[in-house]
This record gives C-alpha cells, sequence and structure tokens, in this order.
C-alpha cells in the first residue's frame, strides 16, 4: 500500500485558512447564546464511541465555523494523511522513517476480517516487533506468577522503572489508573529524575532482593536514566547481591548499549526505532505495566486503543472524536490565539494523564517552523491542569476570573470502579457544577455596576470540550489514550508540522552533556558566557566545601 503522507507547507498557505481567518475576526459568540440558538448544536457537536462520549458544543464556534474548519480538514486531505501515518509511511521526514507506535494496539491473530487482523496485513509495520513483545510478556507471566527469582532465591515483587519522558510519563499515568487491575504482590516504582533525593525516596522500605531494574532508554544513551541505573546496580551490591543478573532487564532500540552496561541479552527487549518514546507505553516500554497488572487489563486496554484507532480511520470528519478534538485547539490556539489548555481530569486514576499530555502535545507540536521549512501558525499550545475536584482549590479561581484566556477539556466518569458510588454522585456533581459556572458565568446585580458586585462576576463563556465515560476501566483508558495520541497527530496534520521528532529536546541534551563534562572537569570553561560563569563557579565553591 503507497499512501500520500503528511502536507508539508503550513497551514496558512492555503486559501481555506484565510475563510477561518475571516470567521474568526467576524465572531465573537457567547457560548450559552449559542446553546440556546442553535437546537441542532449539541447533537451536531456530540458523539459517541462505546460508553466514550465527547461534546464540542461549549465550545466557541458556532456551526457555521464548525462546518468551515471540516471543509479545512478536507483541503488538507487530512483522511490520506492519518491513513498514511497508520499503515507504516514515511511520515517522519526529517528523520527519514515511519511511526508505528500503532502496531502494538493490533494483534494480528483471531478473527481475520477484524480491523487489526486486516491492518496487519496491509501495513508496513515491523514484523519482529511483537516477537519481541511477547518474549517481554512471557518474563512478565513468570514475574506476575512468583517463578522469576532473583539472586538470592526470592521471586521478584517489584519493577523499579528507570526511564524519563517517554519511558516514564505514559506508563507512570497508565499504572496509576490501572491500580484496580494490579496483581496481587506485585507493585512498581518510577525512578525519572537524576536527583539523588528521587532514590532515597524510591528506595524506602524494598528489599532490593525482590526487586528488579528495568532500564527503559530508547537511544540507549540517556543521560539521567544511565546514571540511575548505574547508581541502583551499585546500592544492590551494597546489600549484598553481587551479582544482580537476575534483576536487571533493559527496553531500548539499541540492544548493544544495554549489553555493555552488563545487562544479559535475552533480557533486553528490542522497540523499533519508528516507536517514539511519548507514544510507546504499550510496547516493552511497559514492562513495568507487563508484570504488575492482570493480563486481561492489558488486553482490554489494547482492545480499547484499536478501537479508537478503528474509529479514527472510519469515521468521517465531522463525527471523528481525535479530528472533532484537534479542530477544537486550531481554532482556539491556531486562530484565536488562545494559548494555554487546561485538562480537568475528575478521575483520582487520572492524577498523572496532564504530565504526559504535556510531553504528547508539548513535544510532538511545539514546532515553529513547517515540514517544508516555512513559518507554521501557533502549534504548541500550553498544557496544565490535574486531578479534580483538587483543581477547583488551587486554579479554578483563574479560569472563572483571571484575565488570561484558555480552553479546557473536561473529562468526567459516571460510576466509580471502587468505592462508595455516592461519593462519585458527589465528585461528578461537582463536575456539572464546574461546567455550569465555565459556561454561564456569574453575573450579581447585573447592570447596577456596584463595585461589590463587580468583584464577584465571574464572565464565563470559557470554552469547554466534555469527554465524559461510564467508569476508568481498562478499556476505556484504552480509548482515552489513543485518543489524545490519534489527535495530537490530526492537529501536526492540520498544521502542516511533523510532530515526530524533537530536535530542540536533542539540543538541550547536548548542551547538558558538555556541561557534565565541564563539572567533571573533563573541559575547560573557558567559552562559557559571563553569567554561566559565575553560576558554575559558586556551584563548584558550595560542592567542594563539603
Amino acid at each position: 500500500m503507497t499512501l500520500s503522507t503528511f502536507p508539508e507547507t503550513p497551514a496558512c498557505r492555503i486559501c481555506e485558512w484565510a475563510d477561518l481567518e475571516h470567521l474568526v475576526k467576524q465572531q465573537q459568540p457567547d457560548i450559552a447564546e449559542l446553546l440556546a440558538d442553535e437546537p441542532q448544536r449539541v447533537a451536531q457537536l456530540s458523539v459517541k464511541l462505546g460508553d466514550c462520549c465527547l461534546d464540542l458544543s461549549r465550545q466557541s464556534f458556532d456551526l457555521q465555523a464548525w462546518q468551515a474548519l471540516c471543509d479545512f480538514a478536507r483541503a488538507r486531505d487530512l483522511p490520506a494523511a492519518l491513513k498514511a501515518w497508520f499503515y507504516g509511511e514515511k511520515v517522519n521526514k526529517s528523520e527519514d522513517r515511519a511511526a508505528c507506535h500503532q502496531l502494538y494496539r493490533h494483534a494480528p491473530d483471531g478473527d481475520p476480517q477484524s480491523f487489526s487482523a486486516q491492518a496487519w496485513q496491509e501495513a508496513q509495520w515491523p514484523r519482529d516487533a511483537l516477537d519481541e513483545h511477547r518474549r517481554m510478556e512471557d518474563i512478565a507471566a513468570q514475574i506476575r506468577a512468583g517463578d522469576w527469582l532473583g539472586a538470592k532465591g526470592k521471586p521478584i515483587t517489584t519493577i523499579i522503572n528507570i526511564g524519563i519522558g517517554g519511558s516514564h510519563l505514559g506508563v507512570e499515568a497508565a499504572y496509576q489508573a490501572l491500580a484496580p487491575y494490579r496483581q496481587p504482590g506485585r507493585c512498581a516504582v518510577f525512578i525519572a529524575n537524576i536527583d539523588p533525593l528521587a532514590h532515597q525516596e524510591a528506595l524506602h522500605g524494598l528489599d532490593l532482593a525482590q526487586c528488579a531494574l528495568v532500564l527503559a532508554s530508547k537511544s540507549g544513551t540517556t543521560l539521567e536514566s544511565l546514571a540511575n541505573f548505574s547508581a541502583l546496580k551499585q546500592t544492590f551490591r551494597e546489600q549484598g547481591i553481587d551479582d544482580p543478573t537476575r534483576h536487571v532487564f533493559g527496553v531500548t532500540a539499541k540492544s548493544d548499549a544495554l549489553t555493555r552496561l552488563g545487562i544479559p541479552a535475552q533480557q533486553i527487549f528490542r522497540i523499533p526505532e519508528s516507536v517514539g518514546g511519548r507514544f510507546s507505553l504499550l510496547s516493552p516500554i511497559g514492562f513495568a505495566l507487563a508484570a504488575t497488572t492482570q493480563p486481561q487489563a492489558l488486553n482490554d486496554l489494547r482492545k480499547g486503543a484499536a478501537a479508537m484507532d478503528a474509529h479514527t480511520l472510519q469515521s468521517p470528519i465531522e463525527r471523528n472524536m481525535p479530528v472533532m478534538l484537534a479542530l477544537a485547539s486550531l481554532w482556539q490556539h491556531g486562530l484565536k490565539g488562545v494559548q494555554q489548555h487546561a485538562i480537568l481530569a475528575y478521575n483520582h486514576g487520572l492524577r498523572g494523564i496532564v504530565q504526559h499530555l504535556q510531553q504528547l502535545v508539548m513535544e510532538s507540536n511545539g514546532k515553529r517552523l513547517a515540514i517544508n521549512g516555512e513559518p507554521a501558525p501557533p502549534s504548541g499550545e500550553v498544557i496544565w491542569g490535574g486531578e479534580c475536584s483538587n483543581g477547583q482549590h488551587s486554579y479554578f479561581q483563574l479560569l472563572h476570573q483571571g484575565n488570561r484566556s484558555q480552553h479546557c477539556d473536561l473529562l468526567l466518569f459516571a460510576r466509580s470502579l471502587t468505592g462508595d458510588q455516592s461519593m462519585q454522585d458527589e465528585l461528578n456533581a461537582m463536575a456539572l457544577g464546574q461546567i455550569q459556572a465555565l459556561t454561564f458565568g456569574n453575573q450579581p446585580g447585573k447592570g447596577e455596576g456596584r463595585a461589590e458586585d463587580m468583584q464577584r462576576a465571574s464572565p464565563g463563556n470559557i470554552p469547554l470540550s466534555l469527554i465524559y465515560c461510564n467508569k476508568l476501566d481498562a478499556y476505556t483508558l484504552g480509548v482515552l489514550l489513543a485518543l489524545y495520541e490519534n489527535r495530537t497527530i490530526a492537529h501536526a496534520v492540520l498544521l502542516g508540522i511533523n510532530p515526530f521528532d524533537q530536535w530542540g529536546v536533542e539540543h538541550g541534551k547536548k548542551c547538558a552533556g558538555e556541561m557534565a563534562q565541564i563539572l567533571q572537569g573533563k573541559a575547560s570553561s573557558e567559552k562559557l558566557d559571563a553569567g554561566l560563569t559565575q553560576l558554575l563557579a559558586q556551584v563548584n565553591n558550595w560542592r567542594d566545601s563539603g
């Protein structure tokens, strides 16, 4: 199958962009009025996939603008671009490769007529990737069953995940959300930061004889992860585990780099170069999940993500959930200049989702140039937010009465997987109340102009995308994770940027490596600017003074 790839020119180069700009200047809609004046608004801007619903009726565009947004997506040939990505075309132009993380969501066996089976027949995915994944799953099953023993003959019960960025954030977010499906007696801890305090906190109370280290580094050269791995191996030896061979595993695209660190080849699980870190939690990067989570939940997680892929490729633009979210961001950020995008998750299991989405969205789409090198429209939304109702008692004041513009995604779930449903109802009452407040605001004494009333007034009219589901089970989590991944890719296509590289991050890594050489006395600091020279001198003075 040969498909077109991503459009390389910036969005602003096509005439449909000018049409959207005209509509933005022409419209200053009030969301409450749109809800009242457009009888078909909720029906036309709501879509359901299984037990998950998306509702854009509280976004700040009317149905005429919505149709123009959909026409723009067609002009960008978005459906063809998404198929090109999904089926393995080389859409990552700067690195001359495909983006194939989706392969882990689709098992080639089972019903030969299923979407996943058909995908494996047609896609240009690396065929050995699932073999490596099954090998990882086999060892994870031994750990879950208590059959994988450490150096002292004790079963491994705790996975220490050593990784940062895409080797950490998505995996930990999913680990937290899948807590109701934890394998009894198994757990994971995550060490990402190179700060020594991170080690101290992570290792507190652990019996290292029952712990395994998983070094997750796609490149095999991630400075923080290598330093953490080396330090933890030394801690093992200090606690009497002289040969930690049974305690170390690796996940990478560069096996040789990890074998040089003493990890046995049979305990290294390879991922293809075409699997980007921030998209990789269902690959062997998720070893900590596989070793600590009931296998049926992991299967359901993959099935949910696969269902979202099928929906993404098969649904028309107007009824396509990832595309709808991408178009909402295009309108708010790319056209109206709204820089902030708040994620309001009314579920304790999603307390880690914002950090994951920060990397997913901001690392993917934080680009100032289109693929062809021309300036791109605004692309790098600032993602923030967190677990609610906690957020109501911290940053919601800014949402209600601040003078900075933002748009929000609000996620809520009808039922609780654990605990008292009456408490879940109270949590949902909080969410529903905030939807009302953010949309309609509060205008006490409207028209009278009294100072005390003006201080209490909230304008409302905050653009909201509502995502509401039956419950946060493993299947739904898979749907949501793939929804945001596919939405991020769709948004990049609309803008004309490459969501799969991260050259700014790579430059930062290079600079950090150079500074490490200077701090270790292996390189000269003579070329540093005056400010850095002063900072370095003070740091060295404090360090050397003990």
